[in-house]
């Protein structure tokens, strides 16, 4: 993606290539950044896939790369912050555990997955299927069929 013309003429002045530093603000639902040292409001042309979720007010690390424009590469955090282990990890096999103390929830429309931390699990949604080319076992101390 190459870099807007506004965003080139805004920030030419800034050092390309040199980590700078700035607060996310959005506009009709697209995020941009306030530049910390000039006040230069800035449009974000290109976001680090680490980055997620980059809220109101969030103060993030970004470049101005030569063809590129301003790219956010991270996301800035109170070092005091970071005292607790990481909601996500990679585990050595591939697979992503999650970790949320007090609970989890996905939910996409009227689906809803929830992990309760007291070992809860709730499917709720229009229709739930279960589908297995073997074995589908259901287990538990008593099992309740409508």
């Amino acid at each position: 993606m190459a870099a807007t013309s506004s965003n080139l003429h805004r920030a030419r002045e800034l050092p390309s290539n040199t980590p700078l530093t700035g607060t996310v603000r959005y506009r009709a639902g697209t995020p941009g950044l306030i530049d910390d040292a000039t006040g230069m409001d800035l449009s974000i042309d290109l976001i680090g896939e680490s980055v997620t979720l980059l809220g109101e007010g969030d103060r993030v690390l970004y470049l101005l790369a030569p063809g590129q424009g301003i790219i956010v590469t991270d996301r800035l955090v109170a070092a005091d912050s970071l005292t607790h282990a990481p909601l996500i990890d990679e585990l050595d096999d591939g697979r992503l555990r999650f970790d949320a103390p007090q609970g989890l929830i996905l939910q996409a429309g009227q689906a809803r997955v929830e992990l309760r931390a007291d070992g809860t699990v709730l499917l709720d949604g229009r229709e739930i299927q279960a589908v297995a080319d073997g074995l589908n076992r259901l287990l538990g101390a008593r099992i309740e069929l409508n």
